[in-house]
């Protein structure tokens, strides 16, 4: 995938910010190969365009994030394992935990990278923010959530229309009937609720019905 030099641009300039709010060291090594990583064939989505546009959804999010910084480099580990083998998250903690920084910086970011697994429950509020930056594509217009949703396809390119459309449609039911506050939400904080949550599960009903599934109603909670 090609990414424009001014978008690179943005990018560098976020790794070096974070990077050196971190504490890390040997940054320019690393970075070669997290960008390597993120430019493997076989990614479509989970790729630098995925990282750039969660860098902007976190500067526009700055005034209610409590560590811009630590979240910034958590976003840019959050998905460097990314494979059809599963468990990336766990994954890609172990990566940041071979990385050469403070241990207290690792267990920060490590603890914001596991709740974009959207299985483990955020407790803090820069972990509902991040998990809520992570699933805003949920939230674009159509045309945008519709390439995302073929992107992701193509990542489960070794899996039959079948087995796809069926582990699908849960996913996306799942997002749409998880409780979160009494209620069923797709987003965790007021902001990404208030911006997102009605675009997204028009989309997410939409996509349903296109793989040929039935919107279900239940709580998961």
């Amino acid at each position: 995938m090609e990414i424009k030099s001014a978008y690179m641009d943005y990018l560098k300039y976020s790794w070096k910010a974070s990077s050196q709010a971190v504490k890390l060291r040997n940054k320019n090594e690393v970075f070669k190969d997290v960008v390597s990583r993120y430019t493997q064939p076989h990614r479509h989505y989970h790729n630098l365009m995925h990282i750039l546009k969660s860098q902007v959804e976190c500067y526009l999010s700055r005034e209610i994030v409590s560590d811009i910084n630590t979240m910034s480099f958590a976003i840019w580990m959050h998905d460097v394992i990314y494979d059809k083998n599963g468990n990336n998250e766990s994954r890609s903690i172990e990566y940041v935990n071979q990385l050469k920084m403070p241990q207290e910086n690792k267990s920060k970011i490590s603890k914001l990278i596991q709740v974009t697994d959207h299985k483990t429950t955020p407790e803090t509020s820069d972990e509902k923010i991040i998990a809520d930056i992570d699933l805003s594509v949920f939230g674009y217009h159509q045309k945008f959530f519709e390439k995302y949703e073929n992107d992701i396809r193509l990542e489960y390119i070794n899996y039959s229309d079948k087995e796809f459309r069926e582990g699908r449609i849960h996913v996306l039911n799942y997002f749409l009937n998880r409780e979160i506050e009494g209620k069923k939400r797709i987003y965790y904080t007021d902001r990404y609720y208030n911006k997102y949550e009605k675009t997204a599960r028009e989309n997410l009903e939409r996509s349903v019905r296109k793989l040929g599934g039935n919107v279900a109603n239940y709580l998961v909670k």
